[in-house]
């Protein structure tokens, strides 16, 4: 504390000896003011890194002196020697000395106190500090016992990944044999139960090293940003190794063992095949040319609002080339003499405003590109068989049900005039915008018709689904029995 006491002293100090040379002089020309400006900017940037560097070897004495930089060593060499029991030894101590901590400084606060009643009566801000310290201790150790260990019990992670795969591979190839998933289906559900713990520990060793990333200097970071950075990528080595490895496993086997299911009861029940045809049908619609048309619209919306923007940003900077078309400039000669005469400083408003204007051309040259290929679109979703058994059709963009039957005519006698007029005649933000408002209700009703196919087939999905899980509930309840 004495130290950054002084060293703020000294560069208050130093800042009002500087004071003097910025001092400004209403007789200066913008050059020596914005010469002025810059130093004084390049001294304050150097003044406050002083400040930052002072501040970060302080914070890091504090830590290099404390348990916890003791016990971050012994996590090192244990993890080396692979004692998961010591891990757990110093991940246990770490969590005690907090919550004793934790007591004293509740103590403290109770009494409006500013020291705990420890040893060493430290300060409330300091045993903050060295609680902290201990939070990444006792997510290091839980991190590093967890890659050591191969203990369930021991593991943050429980069971091995390796363990679940051998377990999962006999199971499931009695499964497929015998054609009873049940004793699969428990073990997966076991999976799925040890998986929300994994998380719930993944979630506390990271908000663990979140407190300590907190204490630590925001700039030179020094032996402290070290250990924040070993400490996360323990995290991200959980995560890698332990979290996605096993959900990617029961993903897998669990979708297998599902289809077979949705297989068997295909052959076996003709409403759930019926059932199952319609989501099918109804995925088949959506992901394809129902994607590629509403994708093309929203493309081609966003690109005109794209230009839109481009087109009043270029009318902003010429705007801005007019009012720097002639500007007043004063010199000083070297003896003391002022002269006033004027300059283009129009050019750079000049050049972002040609920028501007090639960025909007561009945009709406792919707007208008996308445009072209929307009547093939439409016509091929008005064809769809899916389209018509579900009665979708009349929901697709036309003026009148007349011409329903000539998708091709119907658009281009309907939609195609008035925006390709449009089109062919954009220059200006306001023609850009009439041509967007224009095509944005064929956009929304391409939208609403998508949402229409994805109701029905979520529906046809949960329907799906749960018949499934109603088999594999009964085959789980015959496993446990038997």
């Amino acid at each position: 504390v004495i130290g950054l006491k002084s060293a703020a002293g000294g560069l208050v100090a130093a800042a009002a000896t500087f004071g003097g040379f910025l001092s400004y002089d209403v007789f200066m020309s913008p050059a020596e003011l914005w010469i002025k400006i810059a130093v004084g900017v390049a001294w304050a940037a150097a003044v406050a890194g002083a400040g930052f560097f002072v501040n970060s070897v302080q914070k890091n004495r504090v830590w290099a002196a404390s348990k916890g930089a003791a016990e971050v060593i012994k996590v090192e060499q244990a993890r080396r020697r692979k004692d998961y029991a010591a891990l757990d030894r110093i991940g246990l101590d770490a969590r005690a000395r907090r919550e004793r901590m934790a007591a004293l400084l509740k103590q403290a606060k109770r009494k409006k106190s500013k020291t705990v009643a420890n040893k060493t009566n430290d300060s409330v801000a300091l045993a903050e500090r060295y609680m902290a310290f201990d939070l990444l201790v006792s997510a290091r150790a839980d991190l590093n016992e967890n890659i050591v260990s191969k203990d369930p019990a021991s593991r943050i992670g429980g069971q091995l990944p390796e363990t679940w795969k051998a377990w999962l591979q006999t199971d499931e190839a009695a499964a497929i044999e015998s054609g009873f998933e049940g004793d699969l289906a428990v073990r997966l559900k076991k999976m799925s139960e040890e998986a929300q713990t994994q998380e719930a520990n993944g979630r506390r060793v990271s908000d663990e090293i979140g407190a300590y990333e907190g204490v630590i200097p925001k700039l030179f970071g020094g032996r402290m940003g070290g250990e924040a950075e070993r400490a996360r990528k323990d995290h991200v080595r959980y995560e890698k190794d332990e979290l996605k490895s096993e959900s990617a496993l029961y993903d897998t086997v669990n979708g297998a063992m599902r289809k077979r299911v949705s297989d068997k009861l295909y052959e076996q029940s003709p409403e759930f095949a019926k059932h199952r045809d319609r989501f099918d049908a109804l995925k088949g619609l959506y992901d394809g040319p129902l994607t590629d048309a509403t994708d093309t619209a929203r493309f081609i919306d966003d690109k005109l609002s794209s230009a839109i923007s481009h087109l009043n940003s270029q009318q902003t900077y010429l705007a801005l080339a007019a009012a720097n078309k002639r500007v007043a400039v004063t010199r000083t000669d070297a003896n003391g003499r002022r002269s006033v005469s004027y300059e283009d400083h129009s050019g750079p408003y000049r050049a972002m405003a040609a920028a501007e204007g090639l960025a909007a051309s561009s945009a709406a040259s792919a707007a208008q590109e996308a445009f072209g290929r929307m009547p093939g679109l439409i016509v091929n979703l008005h064809n769809d068989h899916t389209m018509g058994v579900e009665g979708l059709r009349d929901r697709l963009p036309h003026a009148s049900a007349q011409s329903v039957d000539a998708g091709s005519v119907l658009w281009t006698t309907w939609v195609m005039p008035p925006l390709f007029g449009l089109f062919s005649s954009m220059g200006s933000a306001s023609a850009i915008s009439s041509t967007r408002s224009s095509f944005r209700p064929i956009m929304n009703q391409l939208n609403n018709l998508a949402g229409e196919v994805a109701s029905r087939r979520d529906g046809e999905d949960q329907w799906v689904n749960a018949r499934i899980d109603e088999d594999l509930a009964e085959q789980m309840t015959r496993a446990r029995n038997e």
